[in-house]
């Protein structure tokens, strides 16, 4: 160190970054391999950011400190696991002295003050380019490591999740409140919380409270309870119904190739439209809540209804 002070720098600067690197794209391999209930809620999916500095500066400082708090204990955790603790067994048994791989041997073709930090660079780069490529195969080893814990330990329900085989059909509501029954509307009221800045107020009445409760809340938790305790409400068939679904590309299996139902607003006629585009603009619900998935449909006595298995 004390004959290259900007090689030895560098050197801690990469072996830094690449841990940081390796531990990232681990954990968000892990979000994606292991059941959603386990770190879905608490590690974001890797999304693209476009503008990552306007998304930055519009965020609270007490989400950022959060997440700054959050990734502390992660990495301080796996550092001490995998860094310091082997660290400090090597030195303590001295065992650094029986292993080859502690006493390397360092060749140098040009000067070292110009070809540590050029072969560090080049370290640098190819391991940003070997994560990217091969993050998935991080993710099927992770996975194939759960499964083989997950059978022994007999939690394999509870880490990994579990595969869609079909859907069942758990009832039907009626698009317009005109269509409900007695026992539908009963005890029914509309919430009239704002959505990114629009009053609820102006969502269509016309349709069923249920439709406007979801619409008007965010947070998918909270609709997927807002579904779960309005399943007594809902029109059920005497013979169970099954469907096997469509996979999307991601994975990610639905009853149609739609991703969001279009309600339509106070001033539309009663017309049931779908579309796939994410338009915040517009009265979107998504098909995908939780456990649960909605298709339109229309009812044996002509009614527009939607279908929630």
């Amino acid at each position: 160190a004390g004959g290259d002070l900007f090689g030895s720098v560098f050197l801690h600067w990469v072996t830094g970054i690449t841990f940081m690197l390796l531990v990232t794209v681990s954990v968000l391999q892990l979000r994606e391999v292991a059941h959603p209930d386990i770190l879905a809620r608490v590690i974001r999916p890797q999304e693209p950011q476009p503008d990552l500095l306007g998304n930055l500066l519009q965020e609270s400082g007490t989400t950022h400190t959060k997440r700054v708090l959050l990734s502390l204990c992660i990495y301080a955790a796996l550092l001490a696991i995998h860094i310091w603790l082997p660290a400090r067994l090597l030195l303590t048994y001295n065992i650094a002295k029986y292993l080859p791989l502690f006493q390397p041997k360092f060749c140098h073709i040009i000067m070292p003050q110009i070809q540590v930090p050029a072969e560090l660079f080049i370290f640098h780069l190819c391991m940003l380019g070997v994560l990217e490529k091969y993050k998935n195969n991080i993710g099927e080893l992770q996975h194939h490591w759960l499964l083989f814990m997950g059978n022994h330990l007999g939690m394999t329900n509870q880490i990994l999740p579990l595969e869609v085989d079909k859907f069942s059909l758990v009832g039907t509501l009626p698009l317009f409140a005109e269509d409900a029954s007695k026992t539908q509307l009963e005890n029914m009221t509309t919430t009239n919380t704002d959505v990114d800045g629009v009053s609820m107020e102006g969502r269509n009445d016309d349709l069923y409270p249920l439709w406007n409760n979801l619409l008007s809340e965010t947070d998918p938790s909270k609709r997927e309870e807002t579904i779960r305790s309005n399943i007594y409400r809902m029109d059920r068939s005497e013979i169970p119904q099954h469907k096997k679904g469509i996979t999307l590309q991601d994975g990610k299996k639905l009853l149609s190739s739609h991703s969001y139902l279009r309600l339509p607003p106070a001033s539309a006629t009663r017309k049931f439209v779908v579309k796939t585009s994410d338009d915040a603009a517009s009265n979107l619900l998504p098909t995908s809540i939780g456990p649960y998935r909605l298709k339109q449909g229309v009812s044996p006595r002509g009614q527009r209804v939607t279908s929630i298995e």
